[in-house]
């Protein structure tokens, strides 16, 4: 049995939820003993703002933020967001999450182009600067940065990246406090780990932790069955996430997405075996097999519930648990 003391919980988005729905979920998985919730930055909730009342409402919740694009925050505001946080009460270290997100979101949405290896190793540095208290210096073009200094002080900001290409994960293992997995087969986190703790010893430091997040949707019906499809016709062809998905035995539909004509034809090419195997569609037995396949690579988890049949994820969570929820 899977002990929720030793697992996050992320708290996935979905269509329907108003915000006091996405606070039931951090209710639920604080009520269940969970140890941490996290929640990222899509198309709804900020993530900075959404956990300032999870803080303040369940002052005993370790909460984590993002991931967020790391083109929509430069390092002086990650740095003021984490002093400002500590201000409100929240202990230190704060932990937050950055990645690149797609160039959908990063540049169709925001128009702050795409995401490189270089411009995040950048953003970590300015991060770094600002948070320890120092003066930022920083001049790669997606992270230019000089002159500031946080008023409010050093703070012990814990900034991770969220990963899936090898170059990414390097970088990881050189620079970040923690790495985070989203979409990846158990079958491809060892790699996935080697390779941060490779770019960990190239920078002779200790390799970060790595969490999984590891989506799960206990005894789906034909509704949640179709807003999987539709989920994942939103990353099928999106840089990264495309390979972690061909890797877990679905190269063909990844390919034939590559060649369909808008979003219906994709979600018509998700098989139901990509939802067990990516989304974790299953009973409460096989959700509770998954998460410890996933625990025995030596990762953290942080279980991401499907919110479309169980809007407060308390079905899927509590059969993590092994709690009855009704």
């Amino acid at each position: 049995m899977v002990s929720p003391s030793g697992l996050d919980v992320s708290i996935g988005l979905s269509a329907d939820l108003p915000v006091q729905g996405f606070l039931d979920v951090a209710r639920t998985a604080a009520g269940l003993g969970y140890r941490r919730v996290w929640i990222g930055e899509t198309f709804k909730l900020d993530p900075l703002v959404f956990m300032t009342r999870v803080h303040a409402e369940l002052p005993d919740l370790a909460v984590g933020i993002g991931p967020m694009p790391s083109l929509l925050r430069t390092g002086p505001q990650l740095a003021m967001a984490a002093a400002t946080l500590r201000g409100l009460g929240m202990a230190e270290p704060i932990e937050m999450l950055v990645g690149a997100s797609s160039p959908a979101m990063t540049d169709g949405w925001h128009g702050r182009g795409v995401a490189t290896v270089a411009g995040t190793e950048a953003l970590f540095r300015a991060a770094r600067q600002a948070a320890a208290g120092e003066r930022t210096a920083v001049d790669h073009p997606q992270a230019r940065s000089h002159g500031f200094v946080n008023g409010l002080g050093p703070v012990d900001l814990r900034l991770g990246l969220a990963a899936l290409g090898p170059r990414m994960l390097h970088l990881a293992g050189r620079v970040a406090d923690r790495v985070a997995l989203n979409l990846c087969g158990v079958d491809a986190v060892p790699e996935a780990m080697e390779r941060v703790a490779a770019g960990a010893a190239e920078a002779g430091r200790d390799c970060p932790p790595v969490t999984v997040w590891v989506h799960c949707c206990v005894d789906p019906d034909d509704d949640a069955v179709a807003w999987g499809a539709r989920f994942l016709s939103g990353y099928v062809r999106a840089p990264g996430y495309r390979d972690a998905i061909a890797a877990q035995g679905f190269r063909s539909v990844v390919d034939a997405a590559d060649a369909a004509g808008n979003a219906r034809a994709i979600r018509d090419l998700i098989p139901r075996e990509m939802l067990t195997a990516v989304l974790g569609f299953g009973t409460a037995a096989e959700i509770r097999a998954r998460i410890a396949a996933f625990e025995a690579t030596g990762a953290e988890v942080a279980v991401n519930p499907s919110l479309a049949i169980d809007p407060a994820g308390a079905r899927t969570l509590g059969a993590v648990a092994g709690v009855a929820t009704g």
